[in-house]
């Protein structure tokens, strides 16, 4: 080879490098960040053996109404994830939907913020193979559906 042509062989040699080393980067990345959505997906499911999230003492009087509805809330929030993190394939968006418009009606109807709920339905829904952009129109429609129906707290 003649000294340009091995001097142009050696700078594509590095940039194909450079482009393997960036490709691996994104790889470990996007692994880490679905282990990390996995993760909290799981710590939410796992944090229902916790009684601050059980229903077992949500007549007690000694509990104040917001307190009440809280746990109601959180109750209901782990129950739907654990759902989610069985969906089976094929019905992983109808079943996303179905339990983005129940976390939607009950957050309605306590007058909670939904938010933390659907960060850890939306964990459960990757966690199941929905992609991100689908795993977000549905969330988003199924909880706006679900907050135009609240549903009806009677433990007052």
């Amino acid at each position: 080879m003649s000294e340009p042509n091995l001097d142009t062989f050696r700078a594509k040699l590095a940039a194909r490098r450079a482009e393997q080393a960036a490709e691996q980067e994104a790889r470990r990345a996007a692994a880490e960040a679905e282990r990390a959505i996995r993760d909290a997906a799981l710590a939410a499911v796992q944090k229902a053996d916790e009684p601050v999230f059980g229903l077992e003492d949500i007549e007690d009087c000694a509990l104040s109404e917001q307190e009440r509805k809280e746990r109601y809330f959180n109750a209901v929030a782990v129950a739907l994830v654990k759902e989610m993190l069985e969906a089976c394939e094929g019905y992983r968006n109808v079943t996303l939907n179905e339990k983005a418009f129940r976390l939607g009606s009950v957050s309605a109807g306590l007058g909670l913020p939904v938010e933390q709920g659907a960060t850890a339905l939306a964990a459960a829904a990757k966690h199941v193979g929905l992609p991100d952009d689908e795993i977000a129109r549905t969330l988003k429609s199924g909880v706006e559906a679900g907050m135009k129906n609240p549903m009806v707290w009677s433990h007052s």
